[in-house]
């Protein structure tokens, strides 16, 4: 294994030097496109998606891992070999067209490059590219947010009239992610003639989506909102005991039917007394002050944006709801309070806190629903 390695490397020191080496015509300009004086010239690119480094919501870019293969046919280098050529490392001076990517925030870094030459004159340029690919992040559906880059691929200094961008090639489909949150969605691969002050330029786009993986936002967040709200409508709403009372069953002796008294578990809702009410409002209070110390939390740790996030539209209803909940029970506790005292026994009061209990026990479940079905709707789409 390690003679066959070592065989390998010094073939590619042989190619390379012959690479270095290469008898060009005289009349050869590197600088001069194939066909200088005749139509313009077709450059096929096709893109290796390697892999998705990661995504940054506060640079607005994707770090992606690319191999950029293009091929062109130069006339000028008919017969200069005698066979397809591969040269790597030292790139002979030849023509390359310029194809660059326009919207690299710092730059693409080329790690490798390898060159196959043809007889024909078939040229077959690629480069092994890491690169930033700035694009708007959009997070008003975060958590359940996709987001889409464009990889924009044109030619610096020669326009359409002289150089014509052509896609060669499907994108690959698997493409590792490196980033916890995030997994490859789609690439989409088009093309646009886009005009200028300087001329028409040809134009290739590459879009690269990724979907982000909610699930650790909704056990960390959302889930503990749901049991916290559970948890408080149950201890407000829910007083309800098993009591014991006795009914009349007919029973059958002989001839004669006769009535017995038989004993029931039924269920009876009862009105909470001041003392449980306390209670009551005791336990919505720290089931409020949790549900802030776990929104202010998830704020913290969520990218930030200037858009309102579905996680915060969550978080503010969940939030809201057990406000309500609290702002009952204490209402319920004074008015309890209020009925120990005969001198301050107020019936319009007692009627409108039966009446407020009666209508949030049915419309906080009617309201979640409606604002859950909603909710999908909007941010599961």
């Amino acid at each position: 294994m390690v003679k066959l390695q070592r065989t390998a490397a010094f073939l590619l020191t042989i190619i390379s030097y012959a690479a270095a080496t290469l008898d060009l015509p005289g009349n050869y300009s590197a600088s001069s496109r194939p066909n200088e004086d005749g139509v313009a010239d077709v450059v096929n690119v096709s893109i290796e998606l390697l892999s998705i480094r990661g995504v940054s919501e506060t640079k607005s870019e994707m770090t992606v891992d690319i191999t950029m293969h293009t091929s062109w046919v130069d006339a000028r280098l008919l017969e200069q070999v005698t066979r397809d050529t591969f040269f790597v490392g030292h790139i002979p001076s030849i023509w390359i067209p310029s194809v660059q990517i326009a919207n690299s925030e710092s730059g693409s870094h080329a790690s490798n490059k390898a060159l196959l030459l043809g007889k024909d004159g078939l040229v077959k340029f690629s480069q092994k590219l890491t690169t930033q690919i700035s694009c708007p992040i959009s997070l008003a559906k975060y958590p359940f947010d996709r987001q889409a880059c464009r990889l924009q691929l044109n030619s610096f200094g020669y326009t359409s009239v002289h150089m014509v961008l052509v896609w060669h090639g499907t994108i690959n489909g698997d493409i590792p992610t490196y980033h916890p949150e995030f997994s490859f969605s789609y690439a989409e691969q088009t093309s646009e003639n886009i005009k200028t002050g300087d001329g028409e330029y040809s134009n290739l786009f590459l879009e690269v989506a990724v979907s982000r993986c909610p699930l650790r936002v909704i056990f960390r967040a959302m889930l503990p909102s749901i049991l916290l709200l559970a948890f408080s409508y149950y201890v407000t709403f829910c007083h309800c005991n098993f009591i014991m009372i006795n009914k009349a069953a007919p029973s059958a002796n002989g001839h004669h039917v006769e009535e017995t008294m038989v004993a029931q578990r039924v269920i009876e809702c009862t009105t909470p007394d001041a003392e449980r009410s306390l209670i009551i409002a005791a336990i919505n209070g720290l089931i409020f002050i949790v549900i802030i110390f776990v929104a202010q939390m998830n704020f913290i740790d969520s990218p930030k944006s200037s858009a309102v996030s579905g996680l915060d539209v969550w978080l503010s209803f969940i939030t809201a709801i057990v406000f309500v909940v609290l702002w009952h029970s204490v209402q319920l506790y004074f008015t309890q309070s209020n009925k120990k005292s005969s001198d301050k026994i107020n019936p319009n009061d007692s009627c409108y806190v039966n009446k407020t209990t009666n209508m949030l026990k049915i419309g906080i479940p009617v309201v979640f629903v409606i604002f859950f079905v909603v909710y999908c709707g909007v941010y599961l789409s």
